[in-house]
């Protein structure tokens, strides 16, 4: 007696999770909103007709702002959904489409129509991989360290342009100039002389 009232409420929740893994949209998709406007002018829907996703809601809301009341409903023609009777002014309906194809709906107050086409369900978005955080640090080259330049020997120091003095030179040549000296010497005193002479002999004999 007791196991029934059990199993009913078991059952219940079974078809809860049923129906809403089936109006619930596949994982990886996101379920998108599309707005249609009721108001008067024309026709009442603006747009008309929505291309959606499966999973996709829609939301009609009556956006009349007249001087008197104007009520509005949205009612499929076979019947797969349906407004309150009347929606006031500013009030809404919201419906999830979770099959494909071409869903006709009117208001049944003024008779204007308007059209859902539902198209399959949206691309499933790939989580782009994200790159590693932390950035490889490529290895610096350690500058080499050159071998320490060989110091380059100083210059030679340039030769002295003082000439060196021989000291064993000294007496050797002291002793050629005095000889040099010495013949210059006669060689002009022989001169003279025979200067003297000549002019003794042209001149002072004829006197």
């Amino acid at each position: 007696m007791y196991a029934l009232p059990a199993m009913n409420r078991f059952a219940r929740l079974v078809s809860a999770v049923v129906v809403a893994a089936v109006a619930l949209p596949p994982g990886g998709a996101r379920a998108a909103e599309t707005d249609v406007s009721i108001k008067s002018g024309g026709n009442e829907f603006h747009p008309a007709e929505i291309v959606v996703h499966i999973g996709d809601f829609v939301r009609w809301t009556n956006d009349d702002r007249t001087l008197f009341q104007t009520d509005h409903n949205v009612m499929a023609d076979d019947g797969s959904f349906s407004s309150q009777q009347r929606m006031k002014e500013g009030s809404t309906f919201e419906f999830q489409f979770t099959t494909a194809g071409t869903f006709s709906y009117h208001c049944t107050i003024h008779g204007w129509r308007g059209t859902v086409v539902v198209i399959a369900q949206r691309p499933t978005r790939s989580a782009t991989p994200t790159p590693d955080a932390t950035a490889s640090r490529s290895a610096r080259p350690k500058a080499s360290r050159s071998a320490k330049a060989s110091q380059t020997p100083d210059a030679s120091p340039a030769a002295s342009t003082t000439p060196s003095i021989d000291a064993r030179g000294v007496g050797g040549n002291g002793r050629s100039s005095a000889g040099t000296i010495l013949s210059i010497a006669l060689v002009s005193i022989a001169v003279l002389i025979g200067l003297g002479y000549f002019v003794y002999a042209r001149f002072l004999r004829e006197l």
